[in-house]
């Protein structure tokens, strides 16, 4: 379960499995739906840093290769993998141009499936080695690793598996998470920031979402983040003030826009003796846009929830 867990945390662009099992959910190349799969992997918008933020559970196109103990089609004999390759002939221009788009990464694969590699051998063709294709976290001897890496276009992450035993992919797998998964990382980066939401007292956020909402979002992500909300921009500056002097400065401060109070505020927290970034968010308030872009000292606009949280990773992240 904690495998799942991690795997599930890194943002794929698409999954493909040659597993049968239930873990993880999709059609197989046989199916009337696969289709809708193989556009959303080769060709859909990617997921955003802010979206991967606020949703829990993206969804992330998967095919299963090799059939589904639900859905049935399941192959495992040479019958089956020539009926899978010349009945099915989307599946061969699926698999090559996947190969050809993306970086492929194997969990627990050999990666020595011999029509894969007559796939990746076509590409390698055309790419030379020139970029690494494929990579795979698998025990493998040093000879077996050389041989695939020059004739396959394949990078083995691999170990002693005798020495070491199979707990290594689990630290491969949790690294991969830590170093790829935004809300593993915005765990880490609000564990030491202090962000003051500042609400309107006569306007709405335009989108629809409200500050406590994106606190909540926050708070799923580390409970103990040190997230305050104002109600009134009348407050601003004495909150401000207190923090910096009583137990330390903020990091951020999120406004919602209001023509009455908004630049004056930016200009009063520009005049501090540090750097303290403001972002607006953009609201009901009339003639909002012509009068947001008009603003000085605004250090971002935002519009959507995930717009702010993505905002947040970038501002925090060290590694950007």
């Amino acid at each position: 379960q904690r495998r799942i867990q991690a795997f599930s945390a890194i943002p794929w662009r698409a999954i493909v499995t040659t597993n049968y099992d239930a873990c993880v959910k999709g059609p197989t190349p046989h199916c009337p739906d696969v289709g809708k799969a193989y556009t959303r992997a080769l060709r859909g918008d990617a997921v955003s840093i802010g979206d991967r933020l606020i949703n829990t559970a993206p969804d992330t196109p998967t095919v299963k290769l090799h059939g589904c103990v639900k859905r049935g089609h399941i192959t495992f004999t040479r019958t089956g993998y020539r009926e899978l390759l010349y009945r099915v002939p989307s599946y061969k221009l699926f698999m090559q141009s996947l190969m050809a788009s993306y970086t492929i990464v194997s969990l627990g694969h050999s990666g020595t499936d011999v029509y894969l590699n007559d796939f990746s051998s076509e590409v390698l063709t055309m790419f030379g080695d020139a970029v690494p294709l494929r990579y795979t976290i698998a025990p493998a001897s040093k000879n077996e690793a050389s041989f695939a890496r020059e004739h396959d276009g394949l990078i083995y992450l691999s170990w002693d598996e005798d020495r070491y035993g199979y707990g290594v992919f689990d630290q491969i797998l949790n690294s991969l998470r830590r170093k790829t998964s935004p809300q593993f990382r915005m765990k880490a980066n609000l564990s030491r920031r202090r962000i003051l939401l500042v609400d309107s007292l006569n306007s709405n956020i335009k989108a629809g979402w409200q500050l406590i909402d994106l606190a909540m979002v926050l708070f799923r992500i580390l409970p103990s983040a040190s997230i305050h909300l104002l109600e009134s921009p009348d407050m601003l500056q004495a909150t401000i003030a207190s923090a910096a002097a009583d137990v330390a400065p903020y990091d951020v401060v999120l406004k919602v826009f209001d023509k009455e109070s908004t630049q004056s505020k930016i200009d009063a927290i520009s005049s501090l003796n540090y750097k303290l970034p403001v972002a607006v968010v953009e609201s009901d308030s009339s003639d909002s846009y012509y009068s947001i872009a008009a603003l000085r000292g605004c250090h971002q606009v935002v519009y959507t929830m995930a717009d702010a949280a993505e905002y947040l990773f970038k501002l925090f992240d060290d590694d950007l």
